[in-house]
């Protein structure tokens, strides 16, 4: 493995273990001048109990299409997905059976960002893997460091109050890097455009004589299936973060212990949507058989 690769999942552990320390520590939840935490009654809600329900129920169907990646020739990214329904399955599944039954939501603001951790790190695994020609070690794993660091402020700021758990920093960190992963994914784009277009039109035009002297049809586009499974990830990722994060905490300006039941749904359905589209969208079949008159 290399190196760089053992960085980036060196930070990945340390942001996993830095989002429980307040647990650790025994720290309290701050009350924020209210009674008691909004997210004990969203918690009570039928919306939020489906949607949890929802996610395990296609996180199993997802576990399968993994488990049969077992028997498959090309096992590249398998790591990567298993990370990503594990990420998926297991704080929904510590939720439900412990943290709604014993209303302790000092694990809420923990899971939540641990599990945005997962998601972050296995995503940037897949870029590295499958699209080297635009996204590098440094830039993949800069901007996952930046997003790891924005989301431990925004667990802490659930429990302690200070210059680093307040919403500007919150914010503008994970702005910088969401506007950064933007920008390069315009460039990843472009290489796309380009690469599958392009020089498919030139070629196309050079042999257009020669092809229809013989009477065949030029060279369709085709994108590579490294190309399609980068792209598939990228604006994946690009729809959650706007739809899951960015959009949500503009309009509900909530911190996680005081989300409401729609801010919640919609934080559990983007991710299974997010998840479901990089796992099922990710490759060409399996097998592929010839038929023949």
């Amino acid at each position: 493995m290399n190196w760089k690769n053992w960085v980036g999942g060196a930070v990945e552990v340390i942001g996993l273990i830095a989002c429980y320390l307040p647990i650790f520590l025994n720290s309290k939840l701050l009350d924020f001048g209210y009674e008691h935490h909004a997210i004990s009654t969203t918690f009570k809600s039928t919306a939020v109990h489906d949607s949890l329900i929802f996610s395990l129920s296609i996180s199993s169907l997802l576990s399968l299409e993994v488990w049969l990646d077992l028997f498959s020739n090309s096992r590249r990214g398998y790591l990567s997905r298993c990370k990503r329904i594990l990420a998926l399955i297991i704080p929904h599944i510590f939720i439900l059976t412990y943290v709604i039954p014993n209303d302790d939501i000092r694990f809420v603001p923990c899971v939540i960002s641990s599990q945005f951790i997962f998601y972050v790190f296995a995503f940037s695994t897949y870029l590295i893997e499958y699209g080297p020609a635009v996204w590098g070690h440094l830039s993949v794993y800069s901007t996952a460091a930046v997003m790891t660091v924005s989301t431990i402020f925004s667990c802490y700021a659930c429990f302690y109050t200070n210059m680093f758990t307040s919403p500007v920093t919150i914010y503008l960190l994970f702005n910088i890097a969401f506007i950064y992963f933007v920008i390069k994914s315009c460039y990843y784009y472009k290489h796309v455009y380009i690469s599958t277009f392009v020089r498919i039109a030139s070629s196309t035009q050079s042999s257009k004589s020669s092809n229809s002297a013989n009477g065949k049809s030029g060279k369709q586009p085709k994108m590579s299936h490294d190309d399609y499974i980068c792209f598939v990830s990228v604006t994946s990722m690009i729809i959650y973060a706007l739809v899951g994060i960015v959009i949500p905490n503009l309009y509900f300006q909530q911190n996680y212990t005081e989300m409401s039941p729609a801010n919640f749904c919609s934080y559990i359905y983007t991710g299974v949507l997010f998840i479901t589209l990089t796992t099922m969208l990710r490759k060409e079949p399996r097998c592929r058989c010839n038929y023949r008159n």
